[in-house]
């Protein structure tokens, strides 16, 4: 096995797990939001008169983020994948297969190598061979979604949620809703 097809196939299993992390910690996250709001909504119901002084643009509750998909032209290579997925996956011609017909559809429109090159593996189709493009484009993919996961995992929400401390949580709170009164 030559590096090149050793490194992909390395990018695609880091990229299979860190899919795997992306979706727990996006869950982890809603559930973070709920308590942490839930918190907040306590904070201000016992303390009118600080929820009062605070500028009106910090008195909105915190919502998850939502997501923005970025449009790009699709990879040509990819594309002939998609086709070749498509082949055994379109609900006209695949019976319950529909859910990976839409996800890889979506892979395609975010130009995602590893989710598609997961979909061809489970339904047994053989990759098309790699080239040094695409071990470039799915270190691009593995790259997007380790910054996707550190970025929730640094958010004020995430680390408050994630302190078992006390002390030390109402301590992020408080510096939290400094914060929100410092920037008004």
């Amino acid at each position: 096995m030559d590096s090149l097809t050793r490194r992909y196939r390395v990018l695609n299993k880091h990229y299979e797990f860190l899919e795997e992390l992306e979706k727990e910690t996006k869950e982890i996250q809603i559930d973070a939001i709920r308590d942490f709001n839930i918190f907040f909504t306590n904070w201000r119901n016992e303390n009118p008169q600080l929820w009062d002084s605070l500028p009106q643009a910090t008195k909105n509750e915190i919502q998850p983020p939502k997501l923005e998909l970025s449009h790009r032209e699709v990879d040509e290579d990819l594309k002939s994948l998609y086709k070749e997925v498509a082949k055994h996956t379109h609900p006209d011609i695949a019976e319950n297969r529909d859910e990976l017909f839409i996800e890889a559809r979506e892979a395609l429109s975010k130009n995602d190598w590893g989710k598609m090159l997961n979909i061809a593996e489970r339904l047994n189709l053989d990759p098309p061979n790699p080239t040094f493009g695409m071990v470039q484009r799915l270190e691009g993919n593995v790259k997007t979604l380790e910054g996707v996961v550190n970025n929730i995992r640094q958010t004020v929400i995430w680390v408050w949620f994630h302190e078992k401390n006390v002390h030390k949580r109402n301590h992020i709170f408080t510096s939290f809703l400094n914060h929100l009164i410092n920037d008004a």
